[in-house]
C-alpha cells in the first residue's frame, strides 16, 4: 500500500517521553534552533544606574576643572573632580564655620568656576563701663536754720554696662554695633536743705 507510514506507526517507533520534533538528548529545541542569516547575537548591555536621592544620574567620567581658592590671605590653584564648591573645599581640608561667607555658595556647581574666595568672619564681644554722675538736688526745709544749708543725702554716681558686638572680616574691623545696655547700679542723688 506505499511507502507510507502512518501516525500510528511512527509514534510506536518514537521513544517514551519523546517527542517527534525532539533533538538529541539533553538538548532543548532552542539550543539547536538555526540563527538566521544575516542576524548576530550580542549580550544585553547592562542596565543604566539608579538615579541619586536628588533626582541626578552621573554617566561617564568626571570632568577635572582648574580652580583658584583665596583664603585665609593667600591663594591656592588645584584641579578637581568635585561637583560643588563645598566638596571641593572638603577634599583641600579647608573648614568653613557658620559665619564665613563662601563666594559662590557651597552647593554651587564648581564646572566653569574659577575662583572661590573664603571671607573669614569672627564675632567678639566688649563690654564698656561707663560712670553715671549723680544729680544734686536742693529743698527748702523749716528744719534747718534759716540760711544754713545741710546735706541731707550724699551723692553717688551709678554704673552702666554696654555691650558691644564687633565684627571682623579676615581679621579686619568692619562693624561695631551696641548689643545691650544694662544698669549695673544707679545713680544716687545728692540732696541738700536750706534753712527757711
Amino acid at each position: 500500500m506505499g511507502g507510507t507510514v502512518g501516525a500510528n506507526e511512527r509514534a510506536q517507533n518514537q521513544a517514551p517521553g519523546t517527542s517527534a520534533d525532539a533533538g538529541p538528548p539533553g538538548v532543548t529545541p532552542t539550543d539547536t534552533a538555526p540563527i538566521p542569516p544575516g542576524v548576530t547575537l550580542t549580550d544585553t548591555p547592562p542596565a543604566p544606574p539608579p538615579p541619586s536621592p536628588d533626582g541626578t544620574v552621573t554617566t561617564g567620567p568626571a570632568v577635572s576643572v582648574t580652580v583658584m581658592v583665596l583664603h585665609d590671605g593667600t591663594s591656592t590653584t588645584t584641579s578637581s573632580t568635585a561637583p560643588t564648591v563645598g566638596a571641593l573645599l572638603q577634599q583641600m581640608g579647608l573648614r568653613v564655620s557658620a559665619l564665613d561667607k563662601v563666594t559662590p555658595p557651597l552647593i554651587a556647581a564648581l564646572p566653569g568656576l574659577a575662583v572661590v574666595r573664603i571671607v573669614r568672619i569672627a564675632q567678639t564681644t566688649e563690654r564698656q563701663n561707663i560712670d553715671v554722675p549723680f544729680r544734686t538736688t536742693t529743698r527748702q526745709s523749716d528744719k534747718v536754720e534759716l540760711g544754713v544749708e545741710s546735706t541731707a543725702q550724699t551723692g553717688a554716681n551709678g554704673l552702666t554696662q554696654k555691650l558691644f558686638r564687633k565684627t571682623f572680616q579676615d581679621g579686619k574691623l568692619v562693624s561695631t554695633v551696641l548689643a545691650s545696655t544694662q544698669v549695673v547700679r544707679p545713680a544716687r542723688d545728692e540732696i541738700k536743705l536750706v534753712g527757711t
